[in-house]
């Protein structure tokens, strides 16, 4: 079985990989004025299009892309794709749920 691959954001006709760290995830906070995830949460769910252009860079930085990160603003981004990739990446905190926190165990006692 292989691995998913990892969420991309598509700029100007090329991927450019995207992901959320901690530290990514700090920096998102701090941007927006959140105070605690269940803030940024509530932000989240329903975003500007200027907080969409301060996630995405973030996102990309943690990912590696330095370089992309200038041509969020000058080049040719989807805005609905923007959402599902934000959406894809914020998931588990939209649920209530901490990156990187084990999750407790489902009804029949499997990990969750």
């Amino acid at each position: 079985m292989s691995a998913a691959a990892p969420p991309a954001l598509t700029i100007d006709g090329e991927p450019v990989p995207v992901r959320l760290t901690l530290g990514a995830l700090a920096e998102i906070e701090d941007a927006l004025g959140a105070d605690t995830l269940s803030d940024l949460a509530r932000m989240l769910a329903n975003p500007s299009v200027r907080q969409i252009l301060l996630i995405l860079p973030v996102l990309i930085r943690a990912a590696g892309g330095t370089a992309a990160v200038p041509r969020i603003s000058e080049g040719t981004v989807h805005l609905g794709e923007a959402m599902r990739v934000m959406a894809h990446l914020f998931r588990d905190l939209m649920a209530g749920e901490v990156p990187g926190k084990p999750k407790p165990p489902g009804p029949d006692g499997a990990p969750g």
